[in-house]
């Protein structure tokens, strides 16, 4: 085992040095919708925050990148499903479209705050200029979108053999999911999903694990903007009372919070746990949103050692894969009303709303108090000032909710374009009482027990040259209420540093750090501990254009040090990918290798991995092995895709795979999908 390690340790310096080398190769030709995509994925999952929500708003922007948006009719909310656009941006090209008319040409967006060369290429990926679009549009188009998927991992797990308890369904999962837009006026959406092991098709209680859909009416441009029923998401105001869509942080700024605001929207995430109805009003600058809620959802039961029970954590898709466990379905029932009023200026927002909630949970993560029953009012103003000098723009931010004594939450921040850079500079200091819970439909999330947390976040992105951008965010807190086994976090620090290079027009170097740092408490002792974890990274890609199609390069190296608990560890991992596409984009391979070793799960590490659409996967890396990727994605008609994906995965330290029902013999696991998408317009 020794030996092999040191093979491995090799293996990394020599692609260390590889990359080192390749650095100097530049190529030239346009940036792509699919690398865009794939960058801000990457993003998100570094920064922990690839939910299954965000998977379907960046699967929609692949959508999107297939039709474009007119940058002329679009409205802030059809804008802002471009999810790398921040806040400033959108409210930007929304008024200059407003003082100056239709955008006439690209370099016209070069003179809106907020974009910068690299800003307006990532944009056009995704949007289009002229009278073309709108023509093309004038007709209301209908479509539909179809989607089939199965998948399962090879060989079966402990769950499938028979051994109590033993998996309800087949090693098979199945996902059929259907959406349909009729006029740009209404739309439709089904989506019918069961995991590996859980009961599928007319075989149990429920059609499937899980069922969820929704109804749309919307018109940007009428007084009822939208009317919804069935599945959907709120977006309101900075996330302390009401969940903000793409990020559970509660954070200001738009580096990494979400602070859209994009009212009432579809989901067709089998997490999503808002159910019922709700619509948006406009009349004037004066938009007025009101929803209902009541939805069950399952929970993870544990015991405590007096033989009561709580609540581990909570779904809305199930995982019910034993006798057991669909006992408990429905074992969670939560009700939620609220109304919410925003105006809008030029200059300023101002927003308030009422909410109330009821669930049947006492208790989270074994010893947390969660209450069933409470109100939230809140309200939020943010103010946009044109800055002189060397700011192009200023803006000023602040929130506060209240629940009642000692159960209140507020944010007060702000953020400033730079002129002569073209970067930005946020800050937000935020405080929560002791008792303060947030009103969020995804109890999982980080904001949904902020009870007792305090802290300062700072946040710089700068740009030098035309071809770099420098990012940094640093975030100090103290924090209660957040259990993990016997031990809380009370204080601590997280720093994160990325930095950007394009070489040549189709290269990308990136280079980035993370270090978080935290004082650990145990449960109703004195004692403290100390856990730190740093990750370096270095990544870097480039495209090479051929006569018959391009190939795109890319090479990763992540570290990672983790000292605390009593222990130390250190881990690292190689991953190369290789993607080729014909030029016509009928056959698309894409194949990835990774090499990684790790001395403790605490010391884990993630690459990156080709997944189907509307499914993304950064797995974790722990131990010592290999692992390998290949898709295969097939366009045989204008209308229909198919993807086929394979990944194995083969441990050098270990003679079993998983834990529990999961586990299965032998070093190594695969993982087969298949899925075909038909799509239709008009």
């Amino acid at each position: 085992m020794a030996e092999r390690g040191r093979h491995i340790g090799d293996a990394h310096r020599i692609a260390l040095v590889a990359v080192l080398i390749a650095i100097a190769v530049t190529a030239r030709g346009q940036m792509t919708a699919s690398q865009v995509v794939e960058d801000f994925a990457e993003e998100m999952a570094e920064e922990d925050r690839l939910t299954e929500e965000v998977q379907e708003g960046i699967a929609e922007m692949m959508q999107i990148a297939e039709r474009k948006i007119d940058l002329n009719r679009a409205d802030e909310e059809e804008i802002g499903k471009i999810l790398f656009l921040s806040k400033h941006q959108i409210y930007s090209l929304l008024r200059h479209r407003r003082l100056a008319g239709r955008i006439v040409r690209e370099d016209e967006l070069r003179t809106v705050s907020g974009f910068d060369d690299l800003a307006v290429d990532r944009l056009m990926c995704f949007a289009e200029i002229g009278d073309s679009a709108e023509t093309r549009r004038s007709g209301k188009p209908s479509s539909a979108n179809s989607i089939v998927r199965l998948w399962g991992n090879v060989p079966k797990a402990k769950g499938y053999l028979g051994e109590e308890p033993k998996y309800l369904g087949g090693p098979v999962g199945t996902l059929i999911r259907t959406e349909v837009e009729g006029g740009r006026v209404w739309k439709a959406g089904l989506v019918l999903k069961n995991e590996p092991g859980e009961v599928a098709f007319g075989r149990g209680t429920t059609l499937t694990d899980y069922v969820g859909g929704y109804a749309l009416y919307s018109n940007p441009y009428g007084t009822v903007r939208k009317v919804i029923a069935g599945n959907y998401n709120v977006c309101l105001g900075q996330g302390l009372g009401i969940w903000t869509g793409f990020t559970a942080d509660v954070l200001g700024g738009d580096i990494t919070g979400d602070r859209r605001a994009n009212g009432i929207g579809k989901t067709m995430s089998s997490t999503a746990e808002m159910r019922g109805v709700a619509t948006e009003v406009k009349t004037g600058r004066v938009v007025t949103t009101g929803y209902y809620s009541d939805s069950d959802l399952d929970g993870t039961i544990r015991k405590r050692e007096d033989g009561s029970e709580y609540i581990l954590t909570a779904t809305a898709g199930g995982q019910h894969r034993t006798e057991g466990e669909r006992k408990k379905r429905n074992a969670i029932r939560t009700r939620t009303a609220g109304g919410y009023i925003k105006y809008s200026t030029d200059g300023m927002m101002i927003g308030g709303g009422y909410n109330r909630r009821e669930t049947d949970v006492e208790t989270w993560h074994g010893n947390q108090e969660y209450r069933k029953n409470y109100m939230t009012g809140k309200t939020h103003t943010t103010i946009h000032i044109d800055g002189k000098g060397y700011m192009t723009r200023k803006a000023v931010y602040g929130e506060i909710a209240y629940q009642g004594k000692d159960a209140w939450g507020g944010v007060l921040g702000g953020d400033f374009r730079l002129r002569r850079t073209g970067g930005m500079v946020a800050c937000a200091v935020r405080h929560f009482g002791d008792k303060y819970q947030a009103i969020q439909q995804n109890p999982r999330s980080r904001a949904s027990a902020a009870g007792g947390e305090s802290g300062v976040y700072v946040a710089a992105t700068l740009s030098a040259g035309r071809r770099t951008e420098i990012a940094w965010s640093g975030d100090i807190y103290k924090e209660r209420n957040r259990q993990s086994g016997k031990w809380s976090a009370e204080k601590g620090i997280l720093l994160r540093g990325r930095s950007e290079t394009r070489t040549g027009r189709r290269g990308k170097l990136t280079l980035g750090i993370r270090h978080s740092h935290r004082e650990m408490r145990e449960n109703d002792s004195t004692r403290t501990a100390y856990e730190a974890l740093t990750r370096p990274k270095i990544a870097w890609t480039t495209e090479i254009e051929g006569g018959r199609g391009k190939l795109r390069l890319g090479t990763m190296v992540e570290g990672s040090r983790y000292s605390g608990m009593g222990k130390r560890a250190k881990g690292g991992v190689l991953c190369q990918t290789a993607q080729w596409t014909s030029d016509k984009e009928k056959v698309s391979i894409n194949i990835s290798a990774d090499i990684f070793r790790t001395e403790d799960y605490e010391a884990r590490v993630y690459s990156k991995q080709a997944n189907v659409l509307y499914d993304m996967s950064f797995p974790t890396r722990n131990g010592r092995g290999m692992a390998g990727t290949m898709m295969v994605k097939l366009m045989p008609r204008q209308d229909i895709r198919i993807w086929l994906l394979g990944t194995h995965t083969r441990y050098l330290d270990r003679e079993e795979v998983g834990t529990g029902n999961e586990t299965t013999k032998g070093a190594g696991r695969s993982t087969i999908k298949v899925q075909v998408q038909w799509k239709w317009h008009r």
